[in-house]
């Protein structure tokens, strides 16, 4: 099981979608547990997708979020010195 496991962590890690659908469809674990690191083959393919910059929809939420608050907090700080020089003046 090892072998199958190795096989199908190494297809998933590197992305090749076919190859994990093949092993699965040959009775691959798709849940197992590797012994070196405790990981799936999901999360391998989790992995693989933040090296090229992927996100999970909930992170991809909470940047959003984060980016608004910074845009609104970016123009209350604007308009405090706007009116600061207003006041200079």
């Amino acid at each position: 099981m090892e072998t199958a496991l190795r096989r199908c962590t190494t297809a998933a890690f590197g992305g090749h979608c076919k190859v994990v659908e093949f092993l699965v469809q040959y009775g691959a674990e798709i849940n197992a547990i590797d012994a070196e690191f405790g990981a799936t083959p999901t999360g391998w393919a989790i992995e693989y997708l933040r090296e090229m910059g992927g996100f999970l929809g909930i992170e991809l939420a909470d940047l959003a979020l984060r980016s608004s608050e910074a845009s609104r907090l970016g123009e209350a700080v604007s308009d405090a010195i706007s009116g600061a020089s207003e006041c200079e003046g």
